[in-house]
């Protein structure tokens, strides 16, 4: 997993190194099943969303909010582990 700072740090390093590199927009690690839901619904018409939607689905474990995001406790995703 990353640190808040492993970003920062890398470029830093890339700098010193004589690399030249800008900066993009901050996304989120996907580490939980949480995150993952909390990213597919961000971008529901993703391949992200399908493929964690058909992963949660093949389980048995998948439900689809009105909002498009797919959410569940990660307690009983783990169980189906």
């Amino acid at each position: 997993m990353s640190a808040p700072t492993t970003g920062a740090g890398q470029h830093e390093r890339l700098l010193q190194a004589g690399h030249r590199g800008g900066l993009l927009p901050q996304l989120t690690d996907v580490d939980t099943i949480d995150t993952a839901a909390e990213v597919s619904a961000q971008i529901p018409h993703s391949g992200f969303a399908r493929a964690l939607q058909a992963a949660l689905a093949q389980r048995g474990a998948a439900t689809t909010e009105a909002a498009g995001g797919i959410r569940e406790s990660r307690a009983a995703f783990m169980e189906k582990l």
